[in-house]
């Protein structure tokens, strides 16, 4: 029966070694989980902010692409507001008003933000009023001198 019991227990605390080794690997494994918890929780955080960051630069992306595209819808209307201005200055008033023309038939509103459409729609009666202002200031004129100019030409005749 001695033999039996020394068996057993040396059984018993082999046992207990064992599971004494169980517990401290499952303590290091534990200790690891945590550690490797922890870390896959900073690389969430850095993918998160990086994810966001690529999201604000697709959206800034998005908004350059639409600016650009408005910048190239005003560009005819802003060309042509600029051939009416120079043409105008120039005194060819027709050329103006054959501008001032081709802005009326373009849809403003459509092409350029509704505002800025408006903005135009409602600036071409004006230019319209300034161009024939300044003709008709410079018929007055050259009418002026014809009158001037008509009793000389009468003496010379």
């Amino acid at each position: 029966v001695g033999m039996c019991h020394e068996d057993s227990a040396l059984n018993f605390i082999q046992s207990v070694d064992a599971i004494a080794h169980v517990r401290e690997e499952t303590e290091e494994v534990g200790t690891r989980l945590a550690e490797l918890n922890r870390e896959l929780q900073e690389e969430g955080r850095e993918v998160l902010g990086a994810e966001q960051a690529v999201t604000q630069l697709q959206r800034s992306h998005k908004n350059i692409q639409q600016a650009s595209q408005v910048v190239a819808e005003c560009k005819e209307v802003l060309l042509l507001c600029s051939a009416v201005k120079k043409s105008t200055e120039e005194r060819r008033y027709q050329s103006a008003l054959h501008g001032i023309e081709q802005l009326r038939q373009l849809n403003l509103r459509a092409t350029l933000s509704p505002s800025f459409g408006r903005y135009m729609e409602l600036a071409i009666p004006v230019q319209v009023e300034m161009v024939k202002e300044k003709s008709v200031g410079e018929f007055n004129e050259w009418l002026s001198a014809l009158r001037t100019a008509a009793p000389k030409v009468g003496e010379v005749a």
